[in-house]
């Protein structure tokens, strides 16, 4: 039984690590985008 709960607390390390990467790669693409808009404007 607690083995199968330390898989599941694993693979859910997994799924967070991997969604903290997409969202942070999200807001560098925002973070470039308006930086660019910034610049233009200036």
């Amino acid at each position: 039984m607690s083995h199968g709960v330390k898989l599941t607390l694993k693979a859910r390390e997994d799924d967070l690590a991997s969604l903290e990467a997409l969202v942070g790669s999200m807001l560098d693409q925002v973070e470039t985008k308006f930086e660019g808009e910034l610049d233009v404007d200036e």
